[in-house]
């Protein structure tokens, strides 16, 4: 029962990341998906590679390192519209900043979801 609802969670999740990729990047779909699954493959490849190193204690320790510094580096990004802004450059930081977080909030989670899939 519980691996049937797994499934049907995790094809519903990627169904979703994958009609939110196709609405953000419209001009650039094949770049965007294939970014996507490098970052994935990418992902899954560390996990592996210390899934029996370390323990769940110190994977979460690890994620909670990576939002930090994607935090870090959101929050300079940010910065740096702001500035472009305000030399009056045609952009639209609210926009593009939405996208960026809403793709480091999928990623994270895709990747917590991973983590906590291996085995200690």
């Amino acid at each position: 029962m519980a691996s049937g609802l797994w499934g049907v969670g995790d094809a519903v999740w990627q169904t979703q990341v994958n009609g939110l990729y196709g609405t953000l990047f419209r001009r650039n779909k094949e770049a965007a998906f294939s970014n996507y699954r490098l970052w994935e493959s990418m992902g899954f490849v560390i996990a592996y590679a210390y899934s029996t190193h370390l323990c769940a204690r110190m994977k979460l320790y690890a994620l909670l390192g990576v939002l930090c510094v994607g935090r870090k580096k959101r929050r300079r990004r940010l910065l740096h519209w702001k500035q472009l802004q305000s030399k009056r450059f045609l952009l639209n930081p609210k926009k593009l900043m939405m996208k960026k977080t809403i793709l480091m909030m999928i990623l994270l989670s895709h990747t917590c979801r991973e983590i906590l899939r291996i085995p200690l």
